[in-house]
């Protein structure tokens, strides 16, 4: 190929020519110029824009992925479960996407709406209540897990854990209504799942979201922070960086060149 056909080519990956980067129908620069951080709404809009028009530009698609994160971190009670959701769409490894989906739940309805709510922490006889139930439970031994389902402030506690459980507390409910054939057919990942909240009882406040996620593949994923989920959305030298500023993303207003 002669040099000036290589040149087109070139220019044309800049500019967004060819089928597989479409040209963008708004001003991407000035758009992105325009993000502040008081409107986090406007990084999870211009981020589905954008993934619109990305197909497999492999660099739209990290500037969408990096606007859905920012847009959860600024914001995580309106766009952190929307945002963890569209990047688990936006994902093709299986971890990746279970924990996107994770941090979606606990972000919409799990430990971090029950911190909120005041939800105190089991003393140890709950605690060994509870992990007796779910040992049983394994074994297809269902009085206890029942007795445990019983009482309204362990339920409510156990909230924080609903996340990691396959189906939540109403999956046990169901296993519970199954007697003696509640064990008979639970694949690994659902015995994973019970261990590793009985890990995570024993544990107590400390423990993190690593210990109570499996992917049901022998490994663990990522740790998940129960005060702060939505840190999972973005890597940690991205969350400060809000402002794009002559070209690069930046942590302060008026970067200069």
């Amino acid at each position: 190929m002669s040099p000036r056909p290589i040149l087109f080519v070139m220019l044309g990956a800049v500019l967004g020519w060819g089928p597989a980067s479409p040209p963008v129908p708004f001003d991407l620069e000035a758009r992105l110029a325009t993000l502040e951080p008081e409107t986090p709404g406007e990084y999870f809009d211009l981020a589905e824009e954008v993934l619109d028009v990305a197909e497999d530009d492999p660099e739209r698609r990290a500037l969408a992925r990096r606007l859905f994160g920012l847009s959860g971190v600024l914001d995580r009670d309106r766009f952190g479960a929307s945002a963890a959701l569209a990047l688990a769409a936006m994902s093709e490894d299986p971890a990746t996407v279970q924990r996107f989906r994770v941090v979606a739940r606990i972000l919409s309805s799990g430990p971090v709406a029950a911190e909120r709510s005041g939800t105190r922490s089991l003393d140890r006889d709950a605690v060994d209540r509870i992990c007796r139930a779910l040992g049983d439970l394994r074994g297809g031994q269902v009085s206890r897990i029942r007795g445990v389902l019983r009482d309204p402030s362990i339920v409510q506690a156990l909230g924080r854990w609903d996340a990691a459980l396959p189906g939540g507390i109403e999956w046990l409910r169901t296993r519970s209504a199954r007697g003696s054939k509640a064990g008979l057919d639970l694949d690994r990942r659902d015995e994973n799942a019970l261990l590793n909240v009985e890990i995570a009882l024993l544990e107590g406040d400390q423990a993190s979201w690593a210990t109570l996620i499996s992917t049901g593949e022998d490994r663990p994923l990522m740790a998940l922070s129960l005060e702060r989920p939505e840190t999972a959305l973005l890597p940690p030298q991205q969350r400060d960086l809000v402002y794009w500023r002559h070209g690069v993303w930046t942590d302060h207003p008026h970067r200069d060149r």
